[in-house]
């Protein structure tokens, strides 16, 4: 499992690299995110069911290479300020969706969607959410 996270974190690490706009990051590991939430943008982590697609040991990809294919959702949901109107969750969203994209250099988002805006009882305050499919590789030499 701790390789199917970095795998992750370094996506997000690569796509807070290329964002324009100043979004503080968390993992969500539960479904109370409200003593992190700020007057900030607040963009929350989180991955669904994991599931290994298939394993394999040489053949089409090397002879010396053997691995296993994974599948993730991954979620990302972005949290409007708690003095904002809302007015920066648009822009925030769609900036953070385009420099997930253009940090895939592995090419493991096979789809992904944007939520529109929904409100968030349990923190208080209105999102979008940035939904991913990742499929990738955990390989190495036999």
């Amino acid at each position: 499992m701790s390789e199917i996270f970095r795998v992750v974190d370094a996506l997000i690490k690569d796509t807070k690299r290329k964002l324009k706009e100043n979004i503080t990051f968390v993992k969500a590991y539960s479904d109370n995110i409200a003593n992190t939430y700020s007057d900030k943008l607040i963009a929350v982590v989180n991955m669904g069911e994991i599931k290994k697609l298939q394993e394999f040991i040489g053949g089409y990809f090397d002879e010396a290479v053997k691995g296993d294919m994974f599948s993730l959702d991954l979620f990302i949901r972005v949290y409007s300020g708690r003095s904002s109107s809302g007015e920066d969750l648009g822009k925030a969203t769609i900036d953070i969706y385009e420099s997930l994209k253009e940090a895939d250099n592995s090419k493991i988002i096979e789809t992904s969607s944007v939520s529109p805006i929904d409100y968030d009882e349990n923190v208080g305050a209105i999102y979008r959410q940035i939904n991913c499919r990742l499929d990738f590789c955990l390989c190495g030499e036999k």
